[in-house]
């Protein structure tokens, strides 16, 4: 399969008089759902203003009611605070860094939350936009 990958911003403007805006992007990834907050090999780039987290297989298993935490080194639970990890969910926008445009690129970290799994594994897609660029 083909792939394209640019170093800057994608955006559409549509007509001569529509406003130019930045597309939905997204990055998915799996991690243990039992392991301490560690990173999972994905990174957003700066300008980046994150959005929601969606755990698209609820496939942590054990413990009662289990949930894991997606953010930084620095704030581990900055994008998705205490997501459900059992039960795939809808869009959940709860960490502190949700809207914020990030100033340097920034490693994405995930990890157990405050109620442990005792095994299996969670795949989820953290969506954003890029920093609009005016011409």
């Amino acid at each position: 399969m083909a792939s394209s990958t640019i170093k800057g911003f994608w955006r559409t403007k549509g007509t001569k008089n529509a406003t130019p805006a930045v597309g939905l992007l997204a990055v998915k990834f799996s991690f243990d759902p039992t392991q301490a907050s560690a990173t999972v090999s994905k990174t957003l780039p700066a300008g980046a203003i994150p959005l929601f987290v969606q755990n698209v297989n609820g496939g942590a298993t054990g413990g009662t009611n289990p949930t894991v935490d997606v953010g930084t080194s620095g704030d581990p639970d900055g994008f998705a605070n205490e997501l459900d990890a059992d039960g795939a969910t809808g869009f959940t926008n709860t960490g502190a860094l949700m809207g914020v445009e990030l100033t340097a690129d920034t490693e994405v970290y995930a990890g157990v939350g405050a109620s442990a799994a005792t095994g299996g594994s969670v795949t989820a897609i953290l969506y954003y936009v890029s920093k609009p660029r005016h011409n």
